[in-house]
């Protein structure tokens, strides 16, 4: 059985529509990491922070410090989806 992972950019017809989504959510996810590298952004997202169950963690950082993490995972995610944008080989299965 041959399997394939087709790349959006590389596909046609209803596949040149997720190649635009992807390009949107790094654009997305750049500007919001930017944000989270402001005290006001900071000052923000403290209060979701402290009352989350998952991310309370981050108050080891301290008020910019979990600012910073958020901001550059979110870096991350951009990076990686646009890694995923400019591959140029398909990854096929071993037979």
């Amino acid at each position: 059985m041959d399997l394939s992972f087709k790349i959006a950019e590389h596909g046609e017809g209803s596949y040149r529509l997720l190649a635009i989504l992807r390009w949107v959510m790094v654009v997305i996810f750049v500007s919001f990491g930017m944000q989270k590298f402001t005290l006001q952004s900071a000052q923000g997202i403290v209060q979701f922070i402290s009352n989350s169950p998952f991310v309370s963690w981050l108050s080891v950082f301290g008020l910019r410090g979990e600012a910073y993490v958020l901001g550059v995972t979110e870096f991350g995610i951009a990076v990686l989806l646009a890694a995923g944008g400019s591959a140029r080989s398909c990854l096929r299965s071993a037979p």
